[in-house]
């Protein structure tokens, strides 16, 4: 019986063994989001062997996948063995090796597939400057309409134009690990230049949303809410977090989110709807609380692009100021010594200097008085004779 076991035992590990060996083998192709190559760090015979040689390999080499090492991944490429993560890479779906993408967690297979393609493209960014300049144009329209009726097809450009846009920056959040790849944080004056197109899109975004309060609220002459949505993101993340650490779990971590969200957004409702109805009210609390996430998310990008351009010149203003200081304590170290060494220093428009120890008036044609007698230097022996 004992024979028995050990041989079912012994056949079990030749399973899993087997098993495990067949888990690696899939195929990926190098795929940076923002550049046109990925880095490689070779390995020895064993991932735990890590070398220092590293390759740039393009995007669209084939890379199979030899083991992992953590979080890293040990891919094969040109018969050897080199680390990489697999937010660098894209997993080829026709694969021959089992157990799927197992070098990637959901976020990277997300921002590797073709939505992530598509916002790791210029087109959202020009599609977002497209849909503001269509709002900035449809606001012009309503501003001019003092009827309800004569501002309805604008205002409904309006309100589409903001809210697709809006919905886009969003998406963002979801299809890229970085909002602002399209800013080259390494470079002031690309810094800058992506810079004034996002404070001018932000402008518009908050001149056209808040405009648009304005001009209902003329137009129904009621008070609507709109504050209430902008408060409502940042109180429920900070309730949510304060759940979180507690050790509550996502369940009630979810449940607190919503819960805030869905309270802020029936009191909204409530207020906006005594002004432009039940439906309409609806209709314009649900466009608030999607126009407060992308322009709070608009924001967000905007501080961050101007913490890059502050960590750019930093350094610089760091040696700036090490200069300054330098100067100010050299200036200062100079001014000491001139004193205590028998320089001079102004009094009156009168040169005070010191003369065989003794200290007096220093005049313009090279005499000098002390005690009440005028010495001036002999030219040949350079003494000192009463003038």
């Amino acid at each position: 019986m004992k024979r028995v076991l050990s041989v079912i035992t012994l056949l079990l590990c030749i399973t899993t063994m087997a098993g495990q060996e067949q888990k690696y083998g899939q195929l990926y192709v190098a795929d940076h989001l923002t550049r046109d190559s990925i880095k490689l760090e070779a390995v020895e015979h064993t991932p735990e062997a890590k070398g220092n040689a590293a390759i740039m390999v393009p995007n669209g080499d084939t890379l199979r996948l030899a083991g992992m090492d953590g979080e890293a991944a040990i891919v094969e490429y040109q018969g050897k063995r080199y680390k990489t993560y697999g937010s660098f890479m894209r997993f080829v779906s026709d694969n021959e090796a089992g157990d799927g993408n197992v070098a990637q967690d959901e976020y990277d297979a997300r921002y590797h597939s073709v939505m992530g393609d598509f916002f790791y493209s210029p087109v959202p960014l020009v599609i977002i400057f497209v849909l503001l300049a269509v709002a900035g144009v449809a606001m012009l329209m309503v501003r001019r309409a003092d009827t309800m009726g004569k501002a309805l097809p604008s205002l409904a450009t309006l309100m589409g134009s903001l809210l697709v846009a809006c919905i886009v920056e969003a998406m963002f959040l979801v299809y890229t690990d970085d909002i602002t790849w399209w800013c080259d944080s390494d470079s002031f004056w690309a810094s800058l230049f992506s810079l004034l197109p996002a404070m001018l899109a932000l402008a518009v975004q908050l001149y056209v949303g808040i405009g648009i309060k304005k001009k209902l609220e003329e137009l129904t002459g009621s008070s609507l809410s709109l504050k209430t949505a902008f408060l409502s993101i940042p109180l429920a993340l900070v309730l949510t977090f304060i759940v979180a650490i507690m050790h509550y779990g996502d369940f009630v971590q979810g449940t607190v989110f919503l819960a805030t969200m869905a309270v802020c957004a029936l009191y909204s409702w409530y207020k906006n709807g005594r002004g432009l109805g039940v439906a309409s009210g609806l209709a314009y609390t649900l466009f608030n609380f999607v126009y407060a996430l992308g322009a709070i998310i608009a924001v967000a990008v905007l501080l961050i692009l101007i913490w890059n351009m502050f960590m750019i010149v930093l350094p610089y203003l760091l040696m700036a100021a090490a200069a300054i200081v330098a100067y100010a304590f050299l200036s200062s170290s100079s001014s000491s010594s001139g004193s205590s060494g028998g320089g001079g220093y102004g009094n009156n428009g009168d040169q005070w200097t010191n003369i065989d120890g003794h200290w007096g008036t220093k005049h313009a044609d090279g005499s000098f008085t002390t005690g009440g007698t005028t010495y001036k230097r002999d030219g040949l022996t350079g003494e000192w004779k009463k003038k």
